[in-house]
């Protein structure tokens, strides 16, 4: 192998923003050259054209496009130019520039020379409106590292000609990174700097990620901050992903017993190194100098006191801001009215006065603190906020107000000890619903399954048919079964487990589901970014008794699925499950006492569907809430050519990847659209937007979208914290749960995005009765609580996304209660990529589609790839859906009463939310007249053993229990609505309605109104008394 000679390393003291000519004439043919230049060179022509980021890497002289998903990882041997492309505010006619060049460590002479005459140039060629900084590795500006998500310095360059990440993973790779954060007023943006793979870069205080090609591994120091911990779990996380299942994650705590094992990587008797010292703070102060050559001569004299007075537009200035220790910074001012030789001897002496004062304090070296100085060069007029700040004396700023403040919010504390809304803030939430307000309701959607010529897109592309019908038929036409469970998601899962916990046998057991195996959501859903939007820990059933740890905080897709299935192989329900299999029908027969149920069973083109009667005692209905995917009735739709598909049936046949690979390489080449921007969007957005040629995001509504902090489980914080008690996933939930009700009982577990959204208790209910009179004190304090964390999320759009007027149109402007909030960290910052556009359409939502193109506001945005984000049909609070027409099932019971008629007739009617007078043995699991948490898995877990313990007492008390019969009373089904009415909020606006009958049929179909934890209680007591009281049981011989 030839041996390659590196070209000289680029000595960093000498890196300047201009390193050409001296005198005036010189200056202006050069400037007029380089103008010439810089319109000639390729790389610039969409330079600045549009709000966003930009980057290009020096390769041999020439500039060349740094790919968008590349951008913030840069190689130490390289030198690279950044450009920021933003609009001051919102209706800004022109555009504002940040221009950076940023130098590795390792980068040549001939690559630094030519990003620092390349910055000239692309300066020149935006007319000199940019701000430039020089950037050096290590010592990067807040501003700089503010851009990037996640920011990664990796070793090697172009020079060296090793500088791609293999893919799949070198075996023997051995990679350390060092984890930080970088602040930039109130954003967090994360720094990953690869490190020798030596002890001796392991110090205290620090996280670091080990990549081992087939393992990551990621080690926790004593004093390494929380923040940290999480972030470098994201960049963990960002490693495994692309490897597909061929990599694993570990995380190791200095403090731990694994920790051995961690440090044995780097030698024989390896330790954590005690922290650096940390640089001391104030102990230099600002400095100004002024540049002039109104004598004949140059000038270079310091000017006292530094501030804003003494600035004069016919002169030059170079402010030393070496005060502020963690971000040094020498400033090069140009007034309106400097001189050419002025502007161009400026950034010269900058960099002569930094050499001069490394020299004077001895620290020229390497690591110096001048090196670690950044330079910064402006003109007048487009100061960077630092400067002005920097310029001020102390004691004598100027008032500016608080990003987080807006003219629309005041601070004023009302009677519940938190801030109030301003009243236009409540106009605007009024206005903004009502842009939103259509004629056509919910028929605005089509559900897929009642639709004949979209039916394609609700097929199933996962299931393999040939394999299923092979096997022999769980069930045969005519078979009597004890339990029918329909659904095979947690929820059917959790009530055959309480079935089997209370003492019945799994051999009568058979669950039926439309999908190709168990999962329920989690199986139809695999979409990229796919996830749990709440904590793992208490959201995946029956950790305790499976002994399972999850892998992250918030578990990702294919986790979920393979956690059914580890249910149902653990309690022998895996041969019990008829799958590809729907529920027409089930009507009760009096005589014989049981339900007699249609199947259809589809076995895939190759075969004709079998049909399939059976008999059960009980029918259990677990169809869960996120089953029916729907579309928007679009003009247009059947004439769009593009591919297209719904987001519950990701095609990985368009996109590229799989279910566990979310690279999406067939759409580097495509212009896609993604129509919605609620919970599944805000997973998958980030990911389209890193493999699209160019995506659009199609909003009506935005979500608020709060901070996720995604994080690997931590084994043994797992065994010494989080389940170090028997019974401890319950505690952990009832925790959560006294959290989403705002009665805190203890120390927050979860400690999350959720937990401390205190006021969600708008929708699923919190402790007491309001009485009518109560209700507009009760609606102010559910405002008052909202207020501060809306205030936040807002603010975090701007603080995240770089251009205003986006970061406008992401904001929510609505309480809580009123959609499901999101938490996602990479979702806001897509939006910074020059490959995504948001297309807003203030709350009417797209228009049409044309044979290649989305039309909104207008406008048509020619697509490739359309993802349908459009959620399913849901139930709403009122909602008088039946459990079977949730599940597309007619519903008939004694003397072939419909369920849906009595329903509709009467409003919900149920005890406790599981069962209703008129069809025994007929259990369900909510929603209407049940507790509500937005951990649905408590609410399905605590109704299944409900339903188990009911069924178990009364066969208890019966000789024939094949026979039996378990029914709620007409009496009990009132008293419970009535109980329910108590605590409607909305109860005293009945009494006033024209329409008093359907408001109360609407009013019986809420959750329970004090909350989870008061419905919690409830059960229990009902259960304690042990007469099943509300239930009539009957032994029929």
């Amino acid at each position: 192998m030839a041996h390659l000679t590196k070209p000289t390393t680029y000595d960093i003291k000498d890196s300047n923003i201009a390193l050409l000519g001296s005198d005036a004439s010189c200056f202006q043919l050069e400037k007029h050259v380089r103008e010439a230049a810089g319109d000639k060179e390729a790389a610039w022509a969409n330079a600045g054209t549009a709000v966003g980021l930009q980057a290009w890497r020096i390769e041999k002289f020439k500039v060349v496009d740094w790919p968008h998903d590349k951008l913030g990882s840069f190689y130490d041997g390289d030198s690279y130019i950044v450009l920021n492309t933003y609009k001051k505010t919102p209706d800004a006619e022109s555009f504002s520039y940040d221009l950076h060049f940023w130098l590795g460590e390792n980068t040549t002479q001939d690559e630094a020379g030519t990003a620092a005459y390349k910055t000239v140039e692309l300066d020149d060629h935006l007319h000199g409106v940019p701000i430039q900084y020089r950037e050096v590795q290590g010592f990067e500006s807040s501003r700089f590292l503010s851009y990037f998500p996640h920011f990664v310095c990796l070793r090697g360059g172009v020079a060296t000609g090793f500088h791609h990440v293999a893919d799949p993973p070198a075996l023997d790779l051995h990679k350390l990174y060092l984890i930080k954060l970088s602040k930039h007023g109130a954003k967090v943006s994360l720094v990953v700097r690869e490190v020798p793979a030596t002890a001796a870069s392991i110090v205290e205080g620090d996280v670091y990620i080990l990549d081992k090609g087939t393992h990551v591994w990621q080690f926790n120091t004593k004093t390494s901050a929380g923040k940290e911990k999480f972030k470098a779990a994201e960049f963990a996380q960002t490693l495994v992903s692309p490897r597909q299942g061929h990599c694993d994650i570990k995380v190791f705590d200095e403090s731990g017993s694994g920790a051995g094992a961690f440090l044995a990587e780097f030698g024989e008797g390896a330790t954590v190194s005690p922290a650096r010292p940390a640089a001391a703070s104030g102990a230099a102060h600002s400095k100004l100098f002024r540049l002039s050559d109104a004598s004949g001569q140059v000038t270079f004299s310091p000017v006292d006191p530094p501030s804003r007075a003494s600035l004069s537009s016919a002169d030059a200035f170079l402010l030393d801001h070496a005060s502020d220790a963690a971000h040094p910074t020498i400033y090069v001012w140009l007034g309106r009215d400097a001189s050419l030789t002025e502007k161009r001897l400026a950034p010269q002496y900058a960099q002569r006065y930094l050499y001069e004062r490394q020299a004077a304090a001895g620290d020229a070296g390497a690591h110096g603190h001048g090196v670690a100085t950044s330079i910064v060069k402006m003109r007048e007029g487009d100061e960077s906020e630092a400067f002005l700040h920097a310029l001020e004396a102390p004691g004598h700023r100027a008032s500016t107000p608080s990003t987080t403040e807006t003219s629309q919010c005041i601070v004023e504390m009302g009677d519940f000890g938190v801030r109030v809304p301003d009243p236009a803030i409540l106009q605007k939430y009024v206005e903004e619903r009502n842009k939103r307000l259509r004629p056509d309701g919910v028929a605005q959607f089509l559900r897929l399954a009642d639709s004949v010529q979209f039916k394609y897109l609700q097929e199933d592309p996962w299931v393999d048919h040939a394999a299923f019908n092979a096997k022999t038929p769980v069930v045969s036409d005519g078979d009597d079964v004890k339990f029918l469970v329909l659904g095979a998601g947690y929820g059917g899962l959790l009530f055959a487990v309480h079935l089997l916990e209370a003492g019945f046998s799994a051999a009568g057991i058979r669950i039926v589901d439309v999908a190709g195996g168990f999962g329920g959501t989690w199986y139809w859903n695999r979409y990229p970014g796919l996830m749990c939007d709440v904590e793992s820990y208490i959201y995946m059933p029956l950790l305790e008794e499976t002994g399972y740890i999850p892998r992250f905080k918030y578990a990702y897709g294919s986790e979920l699925r393979e956690h059914a299935e580890r249910i149902a192989e653990k309690w022998d329900l895996a041969d019990k499950a008829l799958f590809r299999t729907h529920c027409h029908t089930a009507r009760w027969d009096d005589a014989a006492k049981r339900w007699i149920v249609q199947l259809t069973e589809n076995r895939g083109q190759a075969e004709p569907k079998r049909e399939i009667q059976l008999q059960a005692q009980y029918v259990l209905m677990a169809s869960g809430f996120l089953n029916a995917p729907q579309i928007p009735r679009l003009p247009g739709f059947d004439s769009f050519k593009g591919k297209h598909f719904h987001t519950s049936r990701w095609d990985y046949e368009i996109t590229g990847g799989s279910d566990v690979d979310w690279t999406l390489k067939k759409l580097k080449d495509k212009r896609v659209g993604i129509i919605g921007t609620g919970a599944t969007a805000v997973q998958a957005v980030p990911h389209l937007a890193k493999c699209a040629k160019h995506l659009y995001v199609f909003q009506r509504t935005p979500s608020s979208v709060d901070e996720r902090g995604q994080r690997p489980t931590d084994p043994d914080e797992w065994i010494s914290k989080t389940a170090s008690t028997k019974g401890w996933q319950r505690t952990r939930s009832e925790d959560f749960n006294s959290c989403i009700v705002n009665e805190p009982n203890g120390p927050d577990l979860v400690d999350d995005g959720w937990s401390r959204a205190h006021s969600y208790f708008g929708i699923v209910g919190g402790p007491g009765i309001i009485s009518p009179d109560k209700i507009p004190d009760h609606i102010a304090r559910l405002h008052a609580y909202d207020f501060e964390r809306a205030e936040m999320i807002r603010a975090r759009a701007s603080e995240v996304v770089q251009d205003p007027e986006t970061a406008e149109k992401l904001k929510h402007w609505y309480p809580a209660w009123c959609k499901r909030p999101t938490f996602h960290d990479d979702y806001l910052p897509a939006f910074n990529l020059l490959n995504v556009t948001l297309v807003d359409t203030d709350g009417k939502g797209v228009e049409a589609l044309t044979d290649e193109a989305v039309v909104a506001n207008g406008t048509s945005y020619p697509i490739d790839v359309l993802v349908l984000s459009t959620g399913f049909f849901l139930a709403v609070e009122g909602d008088s859906r039946t459990p079977g027409q949730r599940a597309g099932v007619k519903v008939f019971g004694q003397d072939g009463l419909d369920m849906n008629d009595k329903w509709s007739r009467e409003g919900p009617g149920t005890l406790h939310g599981v069962a209703s007078h008129g069809f025994p043995n007929f259990f369900f699991n909510g929603p209407s007249q049940a507790g509500a948490t937005p951990n649905f898995t408590c609410t399905t877990s605590l109704l299944a053993s409900h339903v188990a313990t009911i069924l178990a007492e009364a066969e208890r008390r019966v000789c024939q229990s094949n026979r039996v019969t378990v029914e709620v009373t007409k009496a009990a089904e009132e008293e419970w609505a009535r109980e329910l009415l108590k605590r409607a909020a909305w109860e005293g606006q009945v009494g006033k309605s024209t329409d008093v009958q359907e408001q109360m049929k609407a009013a019986r179909g809420a959750p329970w109104g004090e909350g989870i934890v008061s419905f919690t209680e409830v059960l229990k007591a009902w259960k304690d008394e042990g007469k099943l009281r509300g239930f009539q049981i009957d032994e029929n011989m």
